[in-house]
C-alpha cells in the first residue's frame, strides 16, 4: 500500500517531479506551529539566539547577531518579539553586521524540555542547560520536580522511537506521556505555558 506509493512517487532524476500526500498517520500535528517551532529549535541547538535588550546574542559563542532584513522574525518594535530563535546559517553581511538566517520562534518552555543537557536545582528552582548556556527560573520546586519528570519521559520515548522507528506496539503508558505532551504544546502555542 504506503510503500509502493510512496516507490511511485519517489524522484527518479527524470520528469517532473512528483509531490507525495503524507498520511495522516504520520501527520497528527502538522496544525501545532508551537510543536514545528520547537522540534526546529531542538534540531539546530545550539543554533540558538536569545535577545538581548534591541539585539540578539548567539547561545553558542556569545557572539552578537543581528536578524537578516527581509527576515519575517525581525519585527515591528510594536509588536513582542521572541526571547529565543532558532537559526539555521549565520551569514557576514557587507556592514558590520552578522546576519541569522532561516530563523523560527522557540520557546522557553520547550528549550527546558528538548535542548541539551539539563541539571535541575529544585530548590533554587532554576533549569540550567549545557552547563550554564541556558538557565531558566521556574516557580516552584514541584514545578521544576513535574518539568524533569516529563523531560525525562519524553527523552525516553523518543530514544526508543529512534531505535525502533515505525513500531507498531507502543504502550498505553507512553501513548498516555506522549498525549500529555502534545497538550503541553497545546498550551504553549495557546500562550498559557510560563
Amino acid at each position: 500500500g504506503q510503500r509502493a506509493a510512496l516507490s511511485r512517487v519517489r524522484n527518479s532524476g527524470r520528469g517532473p517531479r512528483s509531490f507525495v500526500t503524507v498520511p495522516a498517520s504520520h501527520n497528527t500535528f502538522d496544525a501545532n506551529d508551537a510543536l514545528l517551532n520547537a522540534v526546529t529549535a531542538w534540531s539546530f541547538y545550539p543554533k540558538l539566539a536569545v535577545r538581548e535588550g534591541k539585539g540578539w546574542r548567539n547561545v553558542a559563542n556569545s557572539q552578537s547577531l543581528s536578524l537578516h532584513p527581509q527576515s519575517v522574525n525581525k519585527l515591528s518594535p510594536a509588536l513582542n518579539p521572541p526571547s529565543y530563535l532558532s537559526f539555521y546559517s549565520i551569514m557576514q553581511s557587507n556592514s558590520r553586521f552578522t546576519n541569522a538566517q532561516e530563523t523560527a520562534p522557540a520557546d522557553p518552555f520547550v528549550l527546558t524540555l528538548l535542548a541539551g543537557d539539563a541539571k535541575f536545582d529544585l530548590y533554587a528552582g532554576v533549569v540550567v542547560i549545557d552547563g550554564n548556556r541556558l538557565r531558566f527560573k521556574v516557580n516552584s520546586w514541584r514545578t521544576c520536580y513535574a518539568v524533569k519528570v516529563l523531560r525525562t519521559k519524553i527523552k525516553e520515548f523518543l530514544a526508543r522511537e529512534f531505535k525502533q522507528p515505525g513500531r507498531a506496539v507502543v504502550a498505553e503508558r507512553q501513548k498516555a506521556w506522549m498525549k500529555l505532551f502534545g497538550q503541553v504544546f497545546e498550551n504553549v502555542e495557546a500562550g498559557r505555558v510560563r
